[in-house]
């Protein structure tokens, strides 16, 4: 199984809302539909407080006036869940300027040999300074080529680099920091090392 093929669960919209992507989607959404939405649903709210000020009776029928704060409510709570959504979506986006900035420095540990991996930004996984404070070893001899990466199952020969997670797992380099770019844990035993690292990049 190669490095590529781990399982990844799919992200929420909200995610890439405000990438490259989706910036069409942005626009028209944010930018136009949603103040527009708001606007109409607070004006609606005025009206109705102006006219339910001057008494029941400009209403045809009272079922009217409760028809139409039913229909405000409703409007009301898809304001809040959106606006959250949006919320979240900026947050993430500016702690993916931040991933990026932090990825820069991490495959600065690889000397351009082997190949770094994809710069993947995910919730579920670890920043990539805190992958980079786990330490690098270079196997130089015998003794220490004797550990299988259980990740791409092949063996650790001289010459390459390992990563040492503090559980004391070894892993190809590459191997292993495009796994904690995705996932939080050691791949072996499990081990949750955003509870040990207080790592705050990915908590909202």
């Amino acid at each position: 199984m190669g490095v590529d093929d781990y399982d990844d669960l799919a992200e929420p919209w909200c995610f890439s809302l405000f990438t490259g992507n989706e910036k069409i989607h942005t626009i028209v959404v944010v930018g136009i539909l949603y103040p527009f939405f708001v606007s109409w649903v607070l004006i609606g709210t005025l009206w109705y407080a102006e006219v339910y000020a001057q008494g029941p009776a400009c209403f045809k029928h009272p079922q009217q006036s409760w028809y139409f704060v039913l229909w405000l409510i409703l409007f009301y709570v898809w304001i809040i869940a959106y606006t959250t959504a949006i919320t979240i979506s900026a947050l993430i986006y500016y702690r993916h300027r931040d991933f990026e900035a932090q990825y820069v420095r991490l495959i600065e540990q690889y000397g351009g040999n082997p190949a770094p991996p994809s710069p993947i930004f995910q919730m579920q996984g670890l920043s990539p300074v805190t992958i980079q404070n786990f330490p690098v070893q270079e196997v130089r001899t015998p003794e220490q080529a004797e550990y299988m990466c259980s990740i791409c199952l092949e063996d650790i020969l001289k010459g390459e680099r390992m990563r040492v997670l503090s559980c004391g797992h070894k892993y190809h380099l590459p191997c292993v920091d495009n796994w904690l770019l995705r996932k939080c844990y050691c791949p072996n035993c499990k081990r949750n090392f955003r509870r040990n690292t207080n790592d705050p990049f990915l908590t909202l």
